[in-house]
Formats: structure tokens, sequence, C-alpha cells
């Protein structure tokens, strides 16, 4: 596909796209699709990527599956396939395959960039999936969004595909008054889902159970997150909604369409010193940890189906997102 020229805004280089509208700035890197940066005025809202830092994911979009398939091993059509096991304490393979894929920019303009991939067939996912992803600053549609995240799948084999998608956003603890980082334990976050996954010690679900903690609201503080949660309640707008208040008074507003029901929320604890608990990661997935083999959230798309979904952020002061952080859940 040909490129439309880049407008003065936006420019690519071998391998980070960096966009910009108004206040906002994006920057996204072809390796995974990932962001690296997303800013507003001189504040972050999405904890940048740090070159070098393995493990991480930051910024990642985690297609055909989000978090992990137990052992590397999954059972479909009546056959068993083995992953590349990419999570050796736990044996499990680790967010799918497009991180490590090179993206192509299909389009690219002011205010947006479409990215595109084409997934297997590879040992262990003997399928073939056409993926885009595309990010956009401001707002084009109704979400009056500052960003706006639309992934699009096709199985362009000829036999079902199993897939799942997730995406991995870091976001930013923001300032103290002094203007130095804060951490998540200054944070408070609110996300619209109601049971958590019990997980063996390999972070595998084995059972669920309440927890209405999220929905409500709950402070960071002193508190290790990993965790798998399920049952996402949507919220008058039709949006399951995860909300951080940050101590600099800023609110970020991650929404996402119902069909992410489920999400995983780790509060960085084990990154390096100097990024470690300076951003929580607040992963929407469309399926289960290890929907693979428990099939929870899993989707099987024919010859020729396609997948779509889309998530996006708002950013304001606590009181333009309204007084009690609850209402947003």
């Amino acid at each position: 596909m040909s490129h439309a020229p880049h407008p003065p805004s936006a420019t690519v280089d071998d391998c980070l796209i960096h966009l910009g509208h108004g206040d906002r700035t994006l920057v996204v890197s072809r390796l995974g699709a990932a962001v690296q940066e997303f800013r507003i005025a001189d504040r972050d809202i999405f904890q940048p990527t740090q070159p070098g830092e393995a493990g991480a994911f930051s910024g990642a979009v985690l297609v055909p599956w989000p978090n992990r398939v137990a052992g590397g091993r999954y059972w479909f059509d009546g056959e068993e396939y083995r992953l590349a096991v990419n999570e050796p304490e736990t044996g499990s393979a680790l967010h799918g395959l497009a991180f490590a894929d090179l993206w192509h920019p299909a389009d690219v303009g002011q205010d947006f960039v479409l990215l595109h991939d084409e997934i297997g067939p590879v040992g262990g996912f003997p399928f073939q999936l056409a993926v885009s992803v595309r990010y956009s600053l401001g707002h084009p549609d109704s979400t009056d969004s500052d960003l706006t995240v639309e992934i699009a799948a096709r199985n362009i084999g000829d036999r079902p595909c199993p897939f799942a998608a997730g995406f991995h956003p870091y976001l930013a603890a923001g300032t103290r008054d002094g203007g130095e980082p804060a951490t998540v334990d200054e944070c408070r976050l609110t996300v619209g889902v109601r049971r958590r996954f019990r997980l063996d010690s390999h972070q595998v679900p084995v059972g669920d159970e309440p927890f209405h903690a999220l929905a409500s609201g709950m402070t960071l503080a002193g508190r290790r997150l990993d965790d798998a949660f399920l049952s996402a309640t949507p919220a008058a707008d039709g949006f399951v909604h995860a909300r951080l208040d940050r101590p600099d008074g800023y609110a970020i507003d991650l929404w996402a369409e119902p069909v992410f029901a489920y999400w995983q929320v780790y509060t960085g604890d084990k990154r390096p010193p100097a990024l470690a608990r300076r951003g929580v990661a607040v992963e929407p997935m469309t399926a289960a940890p290890n929907a693979f083999n428990n099939r929870l959230g899993l989707r099987v798309l024919a010859a020729g189906e396609e997948f779509k979904a889309r998530w996006g952020v708002r950013v304001g002061g606590i009181l333009d997102l309204g007084a009690n952080p609850a209402n947003i859940c």
C-alpha cells in the first residue's frame, strides 16, 4: 500500500511514529504497535516506555491472545498445539505473537496512525490473521476522547482460528505538588469489575470470587496487584470504565467497549527501580487468562470473518470527570 504524505506534525522513522495534535503528543513504535509515550501538555498520561526494558510489554498490542496460555499448550479443533514459552517463571506463553512483530504503517495523518500486521502461520499457531490498529488523537467520533484506539482482525486463512485481544497501557501516576514523580501509592483506581480470578502459582485461573473494591474505588497505597478480573459492568454510556485519580489533580478515564469483559491490573512492582510503581498497567482484554484452554471470552473466527473493537482515554481534572470516582463505573 502506498503511504499518504506525512503532515509536518507527523514523522515516521525506521521504528518510531511521532504524532502531535494540539497539546497532545503520541509516540508509537512499529515494534508491536506499542505506544511509547502519550502526553497532554507537559503531563505523561501513559508511563513512558524505557528503551531496553524487557518483559513489561509497555503499551503493546496483545494478539492473538492476551495474558497467558498455561504451559504454552492448548487444544483446538481436536488437535494439540504447543507455543513457545516466553515467561519461564510461570511456564506460559505470554501476551500473544504480535508484540514481537515490526508492524507496517499503512497510513499516517496529522492526528492518527494506522498500523498493520499479519500473524502466522508459525509454530503452535498454524492460522493466519490480518490485524490493524488505528491510534487517533482527539475525538474522531462521539466519545470525545483524547485518544481512541481501534482494532480490526480478520481471519485470512482457510480454517477457523482462535482469537482474543488485549492492550497493555501503563497509566502514569503523575506528579506531586513539588513536581517530582508520584507513585501509584498516591493514586486511587476505579474499575467497573465485580469479580476476581483466583490464580494458581503460575498466574493461571482456577476459579473466581466476588471482588467489589475496585468498582467503588480503592487507594493503591501499599497494594501489590497482578490480578485478573471479570464481570465487567458497562456504565450508563455503554462503556466499561477504569479511572485513575492522581495526586496532581488529573483523572485518567480509560473506556472500552463491553467486548473487553476481562481486565488485568498490575502495579508494576517487578519493573526496574526507576520505573516500579510509577504507573499501573490497566489492561482491557476480550478474553480471560488461559482462554485458549478455558474458552472464557475466546472467539473462533471463521475463514474471512472479522473482529472489531475500540477503547480510548479521556483526561481531565477530578472535578471535570465527576466528584465521586464510583460514578464513573
